[in-house]
């Protein structure tokens, strides 16, 4: 048998065992009819080198989670191996797949390379990573009595659940009738409104809870008056016992007892002496 035969008799049973293998795998028609044309070019000796890769995109934004398909040129047209490798430079930011398939993991920079296997020709694409955008925030009372002294804990759910920022802002309208702290946990420390407000960082997105601040009967509360301080105790409006005021009636309009007074010596001396 002489070389000519020799050369193509190796050729037929590479190609035979090369396309039965392929055929079992569940490439597509395309890929196998790529890698025969391949592999006649390589034992042929009629290979076409590759010279030089282009990418599609070369910097892209994406949400965590989200996938966006780089494809690649390979020149020329004809090149006999026309395969790429890729790579992330770090895959705890963003992970490629081996068709150029990239996926968002968290948020940050990377690049992604595409390399040819043919020829030392490279490609890179920068990939920005970001979270997911706040839609909204929803707060779990728009409205609320509470008396004097009592507490309220306001709790708000960021919206989508899966939003990167959840860090909100709270603040009151009026610090006199109710305070709020960080968490969001409101402190009433006089009768009155005010409107308690979440604000999210990530959109600046509101939500408001209207808080109503009553006195209850026998609230204390601390008052001064001539440099003189004290207490005095919460009655309800026009629950006076009868004779308290000028005409008789038991219709007045402040509702502090002054009959439950506490009288402290500084407030004798100030009156009777």
């Amino acid at each position: 048998m002489g070389r000519v035969e020799k050369k193509y008799h190796a050729y037929l049973i590479l190609i035979f065992f090369v396309f039965t293998a392929v055929l079992a795998s569940g490439c597509t028609f395309a890929y196998k009819t790529d890698l025969l044309k391949q592999i006649e070019q390589m034992v042929s000796g009629t290979a076409v080198k590759t010279t030089g890769i282009t990418l599609d995109v070369n910097e892209l934004t994406l949400v965590i989670d989200n996938t966006v398909q780089l494809n690649i040129t390979v020149t020329p047209d004809n090149a006999t191996d026309k395969s790429v490798t890729w790579q992330s430079l770090n895959e705890d930011i963003a992970a490629v797949s081996s068709t150029g398939l990239v996926t968002g993991i968290n948020v940050g920079d990377t690049s992604v390379i595409a390399a040819a296997n043919d020829g030392n020709f490279t490609d890179e694409c920068i990939v920005h990573v970001k979270g997911h955008e706040v839609t909204g925030v929803l707060l779990n009372y728009h409205t609320f009595t509470i008396a004097y002294g009592d507490t309220l804990q306001l709790i708000a759910a960021v919206q989508p659940d899966n939003a990167y920022d959840k860090s909100v802002i709270w603040s009151t309208s009026d610090s006199g009738v109710a305070t709020v702290d960080t968490n969001g946990f409101v402190s009433v420390v006089d009768s009155g409104t005010a409107s308690v407000t979440v604000t999210t960082v990530d959109g600046g997105y509101t939500d408001t809870c209207d808080i109503t601040a009553k006195h209850t009967t026998g609230d204390i509360e601390n008052f001064s008056a001539g440099g003189v301080a004290f207490n005095m105790v919460y009655v309800p409006p026009k629950s006076f016992p009868t004779r308290t005021d000028d005409s008789g009636s038991s219709a007045v309009a402040k509702g502090f007892q002054i009959g439950e007074t506490e009288v402290t010596y500084e407030l004798w001396y100030k009156v009777y002496t």
